[in-house]
């Protein structure tokens, strides 16, 4: 079955809040950098990959603190920032800023073609420094997937919910283990414990990108991969990437340079299940 749809409309909204949080970002002299397909496409495509449905950026963790602490002021009143944790996006370690004005999302449902279920986005993710050593990583990883288990207990209608079995091991983990895990299932007190471990490591050598249903990708990446960023072409803007933006794509990607078969040039976030229905 041919699907047939026209995603310009809301990569240019999708623009439009990118904007936004770059005026914040330089107007406080927060760091970011073009994160994931938005990376890729600013290299390739001088844009958006053209069946892309929304934006990513990444900020390491001491500057998306600060934005944190700003965001809520500087935005205009149709968007939107979620961080981590909240609303039913949850459980996501990231933020993400989304325009909630009334009845985008029909609108740009019908003017695209898609069955969009949400308004348009941008996904603010964050580099966390992590332990330098292999053993010390791989236990920091194991913390944040136990991590992990405790939110997706708190959350049943999640849309990140995964299997029963999962679900009844969230729920058992929840109930049992120790407090250092059980704490983090109040919303808040999550927040400030991420916050307080990536403090002890803002001074390594390394960082990873850890938002929790990526967690089977965490990359390592060293700090020296980002600065001095670069500014280049996007759409009608620029936006920011990291100085060795080549090598993070092809440990991402491979020979990023390849465009993907046919078959896998659909809108990740929208039609990604629905077309592997018909293919």
């Amino acid at each position: 079955m041919e699907l047939k749809y026209n995603i310009r409309p809301l990569q240019e909204e999708a623009l439009k809040i990118f904007k936004v949080f770059a005026a914040i970002c330089e107007k406080y002299k927060l760091r970011y950098y073009a994160a994931y397909g938005t990376a890729l496409g600013a290299i390739r495509h001088k844009g958006f990959i053209p069946w892309d449905d929304d934006l990513d950026v990444a900020m390491p963790r001491v500057d998306y603190n600060q934005f944190v602490k700003v965001v809520l002021e500087e935005l205009p009143a149709n968007i939107r920032f979620l961080r981590g944790g909240e609303s039913f996006y949850s459980p996501i370690l990231f933020g993400r800023l989304l325009n909630e004005q009334e009845g985008i999302v029909k609108r740009l449902s019908k003017i695209t073609g898609l069955e969009l279920k949400d308004p348009p986005f941008v996904d603010v993710f964050v580099l966390e420094g992590v332990p330098e050593s292999v053993l010390g990583f791989k236990d920091w990883l194991q913390d944040r997937r136990m991590w992990r288990l405790c939110q997706l207990w708190r959350y049943p209608d999640s849309r990140y919910q995964t299997s029963f079995i999962h679900r009844l091991a969230a729920k058992i983990i929840g109930i049992f283990v120790s407090r250092k895990y059980r704490k983090t299932c109040d919303n808040e007190d999550m927040m400030r414990v991420f916050d307080e471990l990536a403090d002890q490591w803002n001074g390594s050598t390394h960082v990873v990108e850890p938002s929790f249903f990526r967690m089977k990708e965490a990359r390592l990446l060293s700090r020296s991969l980002f600065e001095p960023a670069r500014m280049i072409p996007f759409e009608d803007t620029v936006i920011r990437v990291a100085s060795n933006v080549e090598e993070i794509l092809t440990r991402y990607y491979g020979d990023y340079m390849k465009l993907p078969p046919e078959n896998e040039r659909v809108p990740p976030h929208v039609l990604r299940l629905m077309y592997e229905w018909h293919v």
